[in-house]
């Protein structure tokens, strides 16, 4: 909803301030590729719903975090198994989904090895975003591909940089729990 207060507004303010160079002719070409770049989008989110429906119809999230129980003995190779499952997902099924469907179980999980939650959330989140932008199917990938105007496969030849920085970084924050704990415990005092 502000997204849309925010394009109501900008769209007056273009029509009054004549600065800016925004005309009423405009207007029908900017709806035109915000209803094409929305139609991608869902279609993306359309096809991820169907995937995680099959997930949940299967019991997957279930069956892995019984997995993880009865197999997983150490706090590092669960947030390592958490990581490459989280990051695999998001690859083909959107944020939402994953946080939905894997969020309340892989929660239940790290908290019997002790992980605490604001930490697992941050490492979570940072995988499900890390999953959007990796190929073949992360979905950031398709909305970057129809804002910038460009083929799937320029984006693909310029994400590895990306990837090597959030792999740093996912290593970073994984090794290093002190990272996400650090503002709520200043906060909690």
């Amino acid at each position: 909803e502000s997204a849309v207060v925010s394009v109501a507004y900008a769209t007056i303010y273009g029509l009054i301030n004549r600065k800016c160079g925004f005309k009423i002719t405009h207007l029908a070409g900017m709806l035109k590729r915000a209803v094409s770049t929305t139609t991608a989008t869902l279609f993306i989110l359309g096809c991820s719903s169907g995937l995680s429906k099959i997930i949940t119809l299967e019991q997957i999230p279930q069956k892995f975090g019984e997995f993880m129980v009865k197999n997983v003995h150490s706090v590092v190779g669960c947030m390592i198994l958490m990581t490459i499952i989280v990051i695999f997902l998001g690859m083909f099924v959107d944020g939402i989904a994953i946080n939905a469907i894997l969020g309340p179980i892989l929660c239940s999980i790290v908290s019997r090895y002790g992980v605490n939650l604001v930490y697992f959330g941050v490492v979570f989140v940072f995988n499900m975003t890390f999953g959007l932008i990796t190929p073949p199917l992360g979905g950031n990938l398709f909305v970057s591909m129809r804002v910038c105007d460009v083929k799937y496969d320029e984006i693909v030849k310029e994400i590895p940089p990306f990837i090597v920085v959030m792999l740093i970084s996912l290593l970073v924050i994984t090794c290093i729990p002190q990272m996400s704990l650090l503002l709520p415990r200043l906060m909690n005092g």
